[in-house]
């Protein structure tokens, strides 16, 4: 895990940045999916 430590170019923060973004999207979809599917079956 040193590696991704080793250099923090603004590059790489927004690479971060980015990563954290789509998961929190990719998250906040598969949420919103089980949610549906608990709805229905209510």
């Amino acid at each position: 895990m040193k590696d991704c430590c080793k250099t923090d170019t603004p590059r790489s923060t927004g690479k971060k940045i980015l990563n954290g973004i789509t998961s929190l999207i990719i998250g906040g979809l598969i949420l919103s999916a089980i949610i549906l599917t608990l709805i229905r079956y209510l």
